[in-house]
């Protein structure tokens, strides 16, 4: 079956001892296990500067079919260059997916900074990315604002990664009120993730991804291969629904 990875880092990881290592290995992972796309940031753009991670990211992916280039977004862009020219360089590179990290940059996701990025997803029809650890509280709980962005940003597709099982009743949530709203389930444990979500809601704003290279794809792979849903329904999540995104 057709695989395309919506969450993917390229690079290698100061603070993690990782079985990969280095872009080439993980090209070398998507061959290996049949992966034919995956969605990537550099892990230099999320840990150390945006700006230079993004120029990095860009020289692997305009050299690799297999790489489809995701903007790490945050304030830098504003301060060292503007949004305008942030907006041009978007459109030269042909930016389909952007993903902001507030809390790991500093910044917040109630604030101008946020909506600012959400107003230019909007107007450059980019699909936008964030991990789960990135909308909750010191509680563990989700912001209420990131509802608030699902309700006045409709035309802005959000995608959230690396979402527990335990998170299940709020996803469900998302899923039933907001049409803008997808999400991945590489960090599910199994527990029939996409069996109840796709019985539920269908299988449209599913998609597929692994987290490499923080966990490796076998699991990913078995999790939905083995799912007791329609082959019609893995593939939406495989690969159908993401390229109706990168088309769209």
């Amino acid at each position: 079956m057709k695989r395309i990875d919506v969450h993917c880092v390229l690079g290698s990881s100061a603070n993690v001892k990782l079985e990969i290592t280095s872009e080439q290995e993980l090209i070398d992972s998507l061959d290996y296990y049949n992966i034919e796309k995956a969605i990537v940031i550099h892990s230099m753009a999320r840990d150390l500067d945006p700006i230079s991670g993004n120029e990095k990211m860009l020289d692997w992916t305009r050299r690799e079919d297999k790489l489809i280039p995701c903007f790490v977004l945050s304030p830098h862009y504003k301060y060292e260059m503007g949004w305008a020219e942030t907006e041009k360089l978007l459109r030269k590179e042909r930016i389909r997916f952007v993903r902001i990290y507030p809390r790991l940059h500093g910044f917040t996701l109630h604030g101008a900074h946020t909506r600012e990025i959400f107003e230019m997803a909007a107007k450059l029809h980019i699909h936008l990315l964030i991990d789960h650890s990135e909308m909750i509280d010191a509680h563990g709980k989700d912001m209420e604002i990131f509802e608030s962005l699902l309700k006045e940003h409709p035309a802005v597709n959000v995608i959230l990664t690396s979402v527990s099982h335990r998170n299940n009743m709020v996803i469900y949530s998302y899923l039933e009120n907001y049409p803008n709203f997808y999400v991945e389930f590489s960090a599910y444990a199994n527990m029939l993730a996409y069996e109840e979500a796709v019985r539920r809601f269908g299988s449209e704003r599913l998609l597929w991804g692994t987290d490499m290279p923080f966990r490796m794809p076998g699991s990913a792979i078995t999790m939905l291969s083995y799912a007791d849903i329609s082959m019609e329904d893995k593939e939406n999540i495989a690969y159908k629904n993401m390229e109706k995104l990168m088309e769209g």
